[in-house]
């Protein structure tokens, strides 16, 4: 649970006012993220474990990032058109565009927990190829939310590519740091 100071009773010393405590609610969210795109609420919902993961890196790469062209997708979408040979795995993720990039890229949330094997990043690696650069293709139509503020920006320049060799993943600690590690397909020649 966070605590959060109620703004007038801090500006009075010796005052009695209770703390106003915000609690978020999993995998329900709380009034407070009622204001995010319906299609993040709506995967934070059909993806439980990710809704936390899911929610606190819209914000980051949103507000703090300032990341443009950011939208939600259901990577079992993408999942449905790549092969048959990897297994579904319920999976939401973000896509965006990061500032002074020239590509988008794909961030996939998830709790500091959560356990990866390899099979899961082939089948990550697999999705993340059938997805378009904008919300207008049925791998991920679904993100009509978002496809509103991608229209508005892409008005005066052209959507980027997706980039495919490489995805984040945003990685929530338990005290709602998030952390985001470069996973890239195949090896991969160190900077030094």
């Amino acid at each position: 649970m966070t605590r959060v100071v109620d703004d007038d009773a801090s500006k009075e010393e010796g005052s009695s006012a209770p703390l106003r405590a915000h609690v978020h609610l999993h995998p329900q969210l709380p009034p407070s993220r009622q204001s995010l795109p319906s299609e993040l609420l709506r995967l934070a919902r059909a993806h439980p474990d990710q809704a936390a993961p899911l929610v606190r890196t819209w914000e980051d790469l949103l507000f703090v990032g300032k990341w443009k062209h950011l939208r939600p997708i259901d990577l079992n979408a993408a999942a449905a058109l790549a092969s048959a040979s990897h297994p579904a795995r319920s999976l939401a993720a973000l896509v965006g565009l990061r500032a002074e990039q020239n590509v988008q890229e794909v961030v996939l949330p998830c709790h500091v927990h959560h356990e990866w094997s390899a099979e899961d990043f082939t089948h990550i690696f697999a999705s993340t190829r059938h997805l378009s650069a904008s919300p207008s293709s049925t791998s991920d139509a679904q993100a009509s939310a978002a496809a509103a503020q991608l229209q508005d920006e892409s008005k005066s320049e052209k959507v980027p590519l997706i980039a495919q060799e490489y995805f984040l993943l945003a990685v929530l600690s338990n005290d709602s740091t998030v952390v985001y590690y470069k996973l890239a397909r195949g090896l991969v020649k160190p900077v030094n």
